[in-house]
């Protein structure tokens, strides 16, 4: 399913799916996974990562807050 989905979509839907499993009642909570740990994650490179979210935190659909992802 993943193979599809252009690489905004691959990682709000991972990162989705990771709040979901959460227990946590925040907001916006810690991403624990590098940038290299999501790239692997979901089959994209860590360049394309780096730029996703970059472009996510311009839109305000992710947080990156002292280099760590908050969603």
């Amino acid at each position: 399913m993943l193979n599809n989905q252009a690489p905004e979509e691959r990682i709000l839907d991972f990162l989705g799916y990771f709040k979901k499993k959460s227990t946590s009642t925040e907001d916006k909570i810690l991403i624990p996974y590098t940038r290299q740990e999501l790239a692997n994650l979901t089959g994209l490179r860590i360049e394309t990562v780096i730029r996703t979210l970059r472009k996510l935190s311009e839109t305000n659909k992710v947080d990156i807050i002292n280099h760590k992802v908050y969603y």
